[in-house]
């Protein structure tokens, strides 16, 4: 997405400053404007259903697990309708909550990374042993 231009404003977006929208890439300003004029009671047709989950599910898929990332949605939009909150709040709540679940999720990679180059790191020192063992016999 480097290089895009966001889909209301024109200005240009970098992937990690945007959101991907079904309308395009947006910067901030635009996606918080364009979720703000959302009505969340309106019907939407099965097309657009469709195209939502679809991007629902590209962007989280892979790194963090799609029912927690729902039910934090899930959690802003009841504060939301409960007048518990106001947008801008539920926004940065959902992206603080997302960023310490992708912190906690890169570093168990990272762990399950370094665990399997402890092991192969292991089976090679034991083909050297193996090696010099059998240089050692000859």
């Amino acid at each position: 997405m480097k290089g895009s231009a966001c889909a209301r404003c024109a200005e240009p977006v970098e992937r990690d400053t945007s959101f991907d929208t079904d309308k395009g890439p947006m910067c901030v300003r635009c996606f918080t404007d364009y979720a703000a004029e959302h009505q969340p009671e309106k019907k939407l047709d099965i097309k657009e259903l469709k195209a939502r989950k679809e991007m629902i599910e590209a962007e989280t898929t892979g790194l963090l697990p799609r029912q927690i990332l729902l039910g934090l949605i899930e959690d802003g939009y009841d504060r939301l309708m409960n007048g518990e909150g106001k947008f801008d709040q539920e926004v940065e709540r959902l992206a603080t909550d997302i960023q310490k679940m992708a912190g906690l999720a890169v570093a168990r990679n990272v762990m399950n990374v370094l665990a399997a180059l402890g092991k192969l790191v292991e089976e090679q020192e034991e083909e050297v042993r193996g090696t010099i063992r059998r240089l050692g016999t000859l």
